[in-house]
């Protein structure tokens, strides 16, 4: 099959099953994020590593694993995903192994997190790449589904829907349970990590109601070896395709921030566990708000302007960070940073629909994958970089560093191109 016959039928597939699969995938998304916000990377991750005592190279670890779990399986899987005859099995999979991963770290939470915290730590460490092996395939097989399934006019919508219930959904979950779990009395992650495991359980069994054809494409044998040559030959010879993994490369050094937010806040302002509740809510607000407004202008403004103003927005956060982690009121300003972290998963889904639109869905899976090994890059320092916190015992050199990389990001942005327009 073409790739303009397959473009034709996956056109009339889409006129016949968008209604239903539009509205599944929404619904999907809001259950993945009800579970994930229990678990976010810029607040409650951290905050479990303080827990145990791990020091800042450790938290750093939690960057790398989270990128490179997002980039290297779904680049090596790539291949398969295109192929699979359906892709919400591998949906199915992948989001059931994450649930799986969270339920058995809430077990030996249970048994372990008190009573022998430094084989917590490798355990939590061990769980924790398997956890993000799966939510990399996972995220490549939602992405490419998406692809085929929902029209590029619609996907900023798609974004805005499950970006916007999902954020309000979950950020009336956290205000309900986590008092109950998280105070200055209780310390309750092992219900932390239950429920978070359920609801992606839950949502890895809502893939099997989206109406899916089967595709038919020839198995590649060396598919592994092929997936990384593929990745080098894209990179080398599609230049538009260059432009945008550069800039997702820079953004990305924002993530590196995240395990330390939380730990500065406690650290220079003095902030109790307490706040993780409000700071969850405000940061999912933040993603409601943002998807509610950019998700739209993405659709019709165009995927490159929206990541303009995104990239604009993630470069002003650590610099807000550093001016509240100065000033004796900063404490109770604090929670206008984990808002604006709310733009970091809008910016990811645009990279990736921008990266959508320069080829067709054959090739999507391919793009996709390297663009998570691009993106990752910085990522992979992270603990080296994360130690300058120990090293200099202050939270300035990193930050002021991060922001200088995400300044040229913002600024590579003006190069890029309007694929939707040519």
């Amino acid at each position: 099959m073409t790739d303009s016959q397959f473009q034709q039928d996956e056109s009339s597939e889409q006129v016949k099953t968008k209604p239903r699969n539009f509205l599944m995938l929404i619904v999907y998304q809001v259950i993945v994020r009800c579970g994930w916000i229990f678990k976010t990377e810029s607040v409650v991750m951290p905050a479990v590593m303080q827990m145990l005592g791990s020091p800042a190279w450790m938290r750093g670890c939690l960057t790398t694993i989270n990128r490179f779990g997002q980039s290297v399986p779904p680049l090596v899987i790539s291949s398969r995903i295109r192929v699979a005859r359906q892709k919400k099995r591998i949906i199915l999979v992948a989001t059931s192994t994450m649930g799986g991963c969270f339920i058995t770290l809430g077990l030996f939470w249970n048994e372990l997190a008190e009573s022998n915290p430094i084989a917590m730590q490798g355990i939590f460490l061990v769980i924790y790449t398997i956890f993000f092996f799966a939510t990399g395939i996972n995220q490549l097989a939602v992405g490419t589904a998406q692809g085929k399934l929902i029209e590029a006019e619609h996907r900023g919508r798609l974004l805005t829907g499950a970006n916007f219930v999902g954020a309000l959904s979950a950020a009336a979950l956290v205000l309900l349970l986590m008092p109950k779990w998280l105070n200055e009395t209780t310390e309750d992650f092992t219900s932390i990590f239950l429920f978070t495991g359920s609801c992606f359980v839950a949502a890895s069994l809502l893939v099997l109601l989206l109406d899916e054809k089967v595709d038919h494409y020839e198995r590649e044998n060396n598919a592994v070896r092929e997936s990384f040559k593929r990745a080098l030959t894209i990179i080398k010879t599609d230049a538009k395709f260059r432009r945008i993994a550069l800039v997702g490369a820079l953004f990305s050094s924002s993530i590196m921030l995240f395990p330390h937010y939380q730990p500065m806040a406690q650290d220079v302002l003095d902030m109790d566990i307490a706040n993780i509740g409000i700071w969850i809510v405000v940061q999912n607000i933040g993603v409601a708000g943002f998807s509610l407004i950019l998700g739209p202008l993405a659709d019709s403004r165009g995927n490159r302007f929206v990541l303009r103003v995104l990239l604009f927005g993630v470069l002003l956060t650590p610099i807000v960070a550093l001016v509240l982690a100065n000033q004796e009121s900063g404490g109770r300003l604090f929670w206008i940073v984990f808002t604006m972290i709310g733009l970091t998963p809008v910016t990811i889904r645009i990279l990736q629909n921008y990266t959508l639109e320069l080829v067709g869905p054959s090739d999507q899976p391919h793009y996709l994958g390297t663009l998570s090994l691009c993106v990752a890059g910085p990522a992979m320092l992270s603990p080296l970089f994360a130690g300058s916190i120990d090293l200099f015992d202050s939270y300035v050199p990193l930050f002021v560093g991060i922001c200088v990389l995400l300044l040229i990001g913002w600024i590579l942005t003006f190069t890029l191109t309007e694929p939707r327009h040519e």
